[in-house]
């Protein structure tokens, strides 16, 4: 009873109440939201600021209840500046609606959700120098090359309009963007504002709907008051949650740390794998290399044991029986070895927080898979 009294009487953590978010829920106030129950804005652990609630929230409940005219989408940037013609992707055109209200100062009409967005995006731009395991390397190049591109087309358009964008002003756009659109059923991705402060997280589970033109949302859980109150963003891994959001979550049930050819190449000297290329090819041609070959937090994938099956094997007829599960291989003593050489790409510490924090957890993983114990808590940022 006593724990049930204190769980009953515990306090919102760290409120925040800036300028700003007094000034945009009273605009979305006017315009037609409906609180449907008391959130507020609040210091969190993972990404720096989050929605808490000031009262119990049951399963079933509204906790968003926002009228359409409020979603960005689009369409609705294509009409407001008059862009029919522009063959751009709907992150891109949601930039340029950002870049361009900012731009506007005072005079924009969505001046208070502006003002909303965070000055700086950290997280999602890691330095060159830094060593990094290699698939989580290539996907940040990836990610920045993909950056640049779409500022080189976005200069242009600009430049259409007399305007001289800069890269630091469109990274801080293009990191807005793609941190706090939704998808929304009929429309894509689009901005929502207010719904955007409502962090991820891969316990919550929602349902959305549109009543009498009000884009509503349900949580299929409970929250108790204090708590902060979460949207889930899909099934993502740390890695992704890092590179698209900028932060990623203690215990997340989804993540998988790759194993790379070059972790294999290591194995085989310390193994003496036989008809290592032939092996190998056999397991590229049945598609056993994927982001899902690798260590969970339960151990090995389906995939991994597999490839550990075929690469222990030297009967190829026994190989088919691996794919169908037929035959499963002992793969203990190899596991280990393999994640005793994947820690070797954890060696060195990072400048950035949350990166370090990525990891940290990902190490940890691998050293629990070693110890035999459950992987420890990483520090909150």
């Amino acid at each position: 009873m006593g724990r049930t009294r204190r769980k009953r009487k515990r306090r919102p953590r760290n409120l925040l109440s800036p300028k700003w978010i007094g000034e945009l829920y009273s605009w979305i106030q006017r315009l037609g939201f409906k609180p449907t129950s008391v959130l507020r804005l609040a210091c969190t652990p993972a990404s720096g600021r989050g929605i808490v609630c000031l009262s119990n929230i049951e399963a079933g409940d509204v906790i968003i209840d926002l009228p359409s005219t409020l979603l960005i989408t689009p369409d609705l940037v294509r009409k407001e500046l008059n862009m029919s013609k522009e063959n751009l992707s709907a992150e891109e055109i949601l930039t340029i609606f950002v870049l361009s209200e900012r731009s506007l100062g005072e005079k924009s009409k969505w001046k208070p959700y502006i003002e909303s967005i965070p000055d700086v995006f950290d997280g999602l731009q890691c330095r060159k120098s830094v060593r990094l395991p290699r698939r989580l390397a290539q996907a940040i190049d990836r990610w920045n090359a993909e950056r640049r591109n779409v500022f080189s087309r976005l200069r242009m358009f600009f430049r259409g309009r007399g305007i001289d964008l800069n890269f630091e002003t469109f990274s801080w756009a293009w990191s807005a963007v793609n941190t706090r659109c939704i998808y929304v059923e009929g429309h894509g991705s689009t901005l929502a504002p207010f719904l955007d402060l409502l962090n991820h997280h891969w316990k919550a589970s929602i349902e959305t709907s549109f009543v009498n033109n009000h884009f509503i949302i349900r949580s299929n859980v409970g929250y108790e008051a204090g708590s902060e109150v979460f949207i889930g963003y899909g099934s993502h891994d740390n890695r992704t949650l890092f590179l698209n959001y900028g932060f990623v979550l203690d215990e997340n049930p989804n993540d998988c740390i790759t194993v790379e050819l070059e972790h294999l190449e290591k194995l085989k000297r310390s193994r003496n794998i036989h008809e290592f290329a032939r092996k190998i090819e056999f397991l590229r041609q049945n598609q056993k290399f994927t982001d899902q070959t690798g260590f969970t937090r339960d151990g090995a994938t389906w995939n991994l044991g597999i490839v550990i099956g075929v690469l222990q094997e030297d009967d190829e007829d026994i190989w088919t029986g691996y794919l169908t599960g037929e035959a499963t291989a002992d793969k203990s003593d190899w596991c280990e070895l393999l994640a005793r050489i994947m820690l070797e790409d954890y060696s060195l510490s990072v400048p950035d927080p949350m990166a370090q924090k990525l990891l940290e957890i990902e190490e940890n993983i691998l050293r629990s898979l070693i110890n035999g114990d459950a992987p420890r808590k990483t520090k909150e940022i």
